[in-house]
């Protein structure tokens, strides 16, 4: 089974949460989604896709913005925006409102600094929206065709 290679991008401030990502997506795509992911980094072989993950310190529309920047290439990016509360139950909004990048997945995960992720509907949601993401991708790289545009077809 081909796999997707990934790359991570993410500041000091939050470096352990990646790696918390990255395992509950392995995990629920072992339980039959039929995705293998590998990080391309450890390999030193070219990505697939990025994973950029940061938190919002000041204004999620301003920090989103410059998250975006930052991405240099056009390869297909999930973009984790990372909203700081010790409640698992917060409301944040919809970060995805923010984005115009293309081929873009935006989620929104809460974490505390000293527990990482929480264990919490919404990330959860993200764990699920990005693995229907990942295999829409694994489906488009399989067939060669151009990329779509998330906007055409939600997760």
């Amino acid at each position: 089974m081909p796999s997707i290679k990934y790359s991570i991008n993410a500041p000091d401030s939050v470096k352990d949460i990646p790696m918390t990502f990255m395992k509950k997506l392995k995990d629920k795509t072992k339980l039959g989604s039929k995705i293998k992911l590998k990080n391309a980094e450890k390999r030193n072989k070219p990505s697939d896709i990025g994973l950029v993950f940061f938190p919002v310190v000041s204004r999620t529309g301003t920090d989103i913005d410059a998250a975006v920047s930052n991405i240099k290439d056009d390869k297909p990016v999930i973009l984790v925006v990372l909203h700081h509360t010790f409640d698992p139950e917060a409301v944040v909004s919809d970060s995805s409102t923010f984005v115009k990048r293309e081929n873009t997945l935006t989620v929104d995960c809460l974490f505390y600094e000293d527990k990482g992720l929480l264990e919490c509907k919404r990330n959860d949601k993200a764990y699920k929206n990005a693995i229907e993401w990942l295999k829409l991708m694994k489906s488009v790289m399989n067939k060669k065709d151009p990329l779509p545009n998330p906007d055409q077809h939600p997760v």
